[in-house]
């Protein structure tokens, strides 16, 4: 995909803020070039503008995180989704017939969108978090999407793929298989 020179900025400012929302702490310049493959002064000059527009804010002389604003955003984006309320009757029902955990989930992005989800009263059980994502091959959420997309869309999942465990499937053939079992 081409990106045009004005695109490009924003293309970078949204992938710093993208690093600063998913970091659990405030992040320095350096730290955010290293990661974002960003020269200091780039760095810099996007922390500014998106501390000017509200999206960022510094918590010390030196470190950057994500202001509330981000979470405003994706507030305002999520209370539109009514697929959660369609949803949510048949979640509990099957969250009472299992006593597992039930999510609800999008595949996005070749990964798990957590949008949301019931709670096991078991001890053992899946840990997510709303708006969190997972690599869609190796969670039972994202297996069970894929199964029904095509062998394209598989194959351009497992082409990234890497091992989380042992039994993490990385072939794509192998994946092919496991989601004919689950279909």
């Amino acid at each position: 995909m081409w990106i045009g020179p004005l695109d490009k900025a924003v293309v970078k400012a949204f992938s710093l803020l993208e690093i600063l929302s998913q970091n659990n702490s405030p992040m320095g310049i350096t730290e955010l070039a290293n990661e974002a493959d960003l020269g200091k002064s780039n760095v810099h000059r996007l922390l500014q503008t998106l501390m000017t527009l509200g999206y960022v804010r510094k918590s010390n002389d030196t470190l950057y995180t994500a202001s509330l604003k981000v979470w405003e955003l994706g507030s305002q984006v999520i209370s539109r989704v009514n697929v959660r309320d369609v949803a949510r009757p048949y979640m509990q029902m099957l969250a009472e017939a299992t006593g597992e955990t039930v999510h609800l989930s999008e595949l996005f992005d070749n990964q798990v969108l957590y949008i949301d989800k019931i709670e096991s009263r078991e001890p053992v059980r899946a840990y997510t978090h709303l708006g969190g994502r997972a690599p869609a091959y190796c969670t039972a959420t994202g297996k069970a999407m894929l199964a029904y997309q095509t062998d394209e869309v598989i194959d351009a999942v497992m082409a990234g793929a890497t091992a989380h465990t042992e039994k993490t499937i990385v072939l794509p053939e192998a994946f092919l298989t496991h989601a004919s079992t689950i279909r």
